[in-house]
Protein backbone atom coordinates (compact mmCIF):
# COMPACT_ATOMS: atom_id res chain seq x y z
CA UNK A 1 0.00 0.00 0.00
CA UNK A 2 3.01 2.22 0.86
CA UNK A 3 3.88 2.13 -3.29
CA UNK A 4 1.07 3.35 -4.39
CA UNK A 5 0.78 6.24 -2.11
CA UNK A 6 4.17 7.30 -3.52
CA UNK A 7 2.47 6.91 -7.44
CA UNK A 8 0.01 9.75 -6.30
CA UNK A 9 2.21 12.46 -4.75
CA UNK A 10 3.18 15.11 -6.40
CA UNK A 11 7.25 15.03 -7.33
CA UNK A 12 7.15 18.79 -7.10
CA UNK A 13 5.17 19.50 -3.40
CA UNK A 14 4.96 16.44 -1.56
CA UNK A 15 1.21 16.48 -1.49
CA UNK A 16 -1.37 14.05 -2.57
CA UNK A 17 -4.01 16.45 -4.36
CA UNK A 18 -1.19 18.40 -6.22
CA UNK A 19 -0.87 15.07 -8.82
CA UNK A 20 -4.28 15.56 -9.97
CA UNK A 21 -3.90 19.27 -11.09
CA UNK A 22 -0.62 18.63 -12.84
CA UNK A 23 -2.70 14.91 -15.02
CA UNK A 24 -5.14 17.55 -16.34
CA UNK A 25 -4.92 18.42 -20.08
CA UNK A 26 -3.75 21.49 -21.85
CA UNK A 27 -7.32 24.74 -21.81
CA UNK A 28 -8.38 26.30 -24.56
CA UNK A 29 -6.69 29.09 -23.99
CA UNK A 30 -3.31 27.59 -23.51
CA UNK A 31 -4.02 26.09 -26.97
CA UNK A 32 -4.76 29.18 -28.70
CA UNK A 33 -1.59 30.87 -26.97
CA UNK A 34 0.53 28.69 -28.59
CA UNK A 35 -1.00 28.44 -31.99
CA UNK A 36 -1.13 32.39 -31.59
CA UNK A 37 2.65 32.15 -31.01
CA UNK A 38 3.42 29.63 -33.67
CA UNK A 39 1.92 32.46 -36.36
CA UNK A 40 4.03 35.40 -35.31
CA UNK A 41 7.03 33.39 -35.38
CA UNK A 42 5.95 32.53 -39.39
CA UNK A 43 4.61 35.41 -40.06
CA UNK A 44 8.03 36.57 -39.05
CA UNK A 45 9.69 33.89 -41.68
CA UNK A 46 8.27 34.67 -44.23
CA UNK A 47 10.01 37.91 -45.64
CA UNK A 48 13.20 35.43 -44.86
CA UNK A 49 12.08 32.48 -46.94
CA UNK A 50 10.62 34.91 -49.78
CA UNK A 51 13.94 37.24 -49.94
CA UNK A 52 15.94 33.55 -50.18
CA UNK A 53 13.88 32.22 -53.11
CA UNK A 54 14.41 35.59 -54.75
CA UNK A 55 18.01 35.08 -53.94
CA UNK A 56 18.09 31.30 -55.43
CA UNK A 57 16.16 32.79 -58.59
CA UNK A 58 18.48 35.16 -59.29
CA UNK A 59 21.51 33.04 -58.75
CA UNK A 60 19.81 30.58 -61.41
CA UNK A 61 19.23 33.31 -63.64
CA UNK A 62 22.86 34.46 -63.72
CA UNK A 63 23.83 30.87 -63.89
CA UNK A 64 21.81 30.34 -66.95
CA UNK A 65 23.01 33.79 -68.73
CA UNK A 66 26.60 32.58 -68.05
CA UNK A 67 25.90 29.09 -70.01
CA UNK A 68 24.54 30.76 -73.07
CA UNK A 69 27.35 33.05 -73.47
CA UNK A 70 29.68 29.89 -73.08
CA UNK A 71 27.79 28.39 -75.52
CA UNK A 72 27.63 31.16 -77.71
CA UNK A 73 31.11 31.46 -77.14
CA UNK A 74 32.36 27.88 -78.07
CA UNK A 75 30.07 27.99 -81.14
CA UNK A 76 32.10 30.98 -82.42
CA UNK A 77 35.25 29.49 -81.88
CA UNK A 78 34.16 26.41 -83.50
CA UNK A 79 32.68 28.06 -86.59
CA UNK A 80 35.95 30.59 -86.98
CA UNK A 81 34.29 33.21 -85.65
CA UNK A 82 30.76 33.51 -86.97
CA UNK A 83 28.42 33.80 -83.98
CA UNK A 84 25.13 31.77 -85.03
CA UNK A 85 22.74 33.40 -87.10
CA UNK A 86 19.03 32.68 -87.52
CA UNK A 87 17.77 30.79 -90.48
CA UNK A 88 14.02 32.90 -90.70
CA UNK A 89 12.25 34.92 -88.56
CA UNK A 90 10.77 31.34 -86.62
CA UNK A 91 14.33 29.96 -86.15
CA UNK A 92 16.46 32.01 -83.39
CA UNK A 93 20.05 31.42 -82.88
CA UNK A 94 18.92 29.58 -79.54
CA UNK A 95 17.02 27.28 -81.37
CA UNK A 96 20.70 26.74 -83.34
CA UNK A 97 22.27 26.39 -80.27
CA UNK A 98 20.29 23.64 -79.70
CA UNK A 99 20.39 21.90 -82.75
CA UNK A 100 24.34 21.82 -83.04
CA UNK A 101 24.52 20.27 -79.27
CA UNK A 102 25.81 22.95 -77.41
CA UNK A 103 22.53 23.18 -75.49
CA UNK A 104 21.28 19.97 -73.73
CA UNK A 105 18.61 21.89 -72.45
CA UNK A 106 16.23 24.51 -73.76
CA UNK A 107 15.65 25.78 -70.46
CA UNK A 108 18.99 27.07 -70.15
CA UNK A 109 17.58 30.11 -72.54
CA UNK A 110 14.49 30.28 -69.55
CA UNK A 111 14.53 32.80 -66.80
CA UNK A 112 13.29 30.84 -63.70
CA UNK A 113 11.18 33.80 -62.58
CA UNK A 114 9.39 34.18 -65.63
CA UNK A 115 5.79 32.57 -65.96
CA UNK A 116 4.85 31.03 -68.42
CA UNK A 117 0.73 31.67 -68.67
CA UNK A 118 -1.60 29.22 -70.66
CA UNK A 119 -4.42 30.57 -71.81
CA UNK A 120 -7.23 28.13 -72.39
CA UNK A 121 -11.18 28.44 -73.86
Amino acid sequence: MGRDLMKNKCSVCGGRRCGDVLRRGFTLVELLVVIAIIAILASFLMPAVQRATKMARQSSCMNNLKQVGLMALQYTNDGDGVFPQPRNNLYYWSNQLCDSGYAKASQVFMCPSFETKVYTN
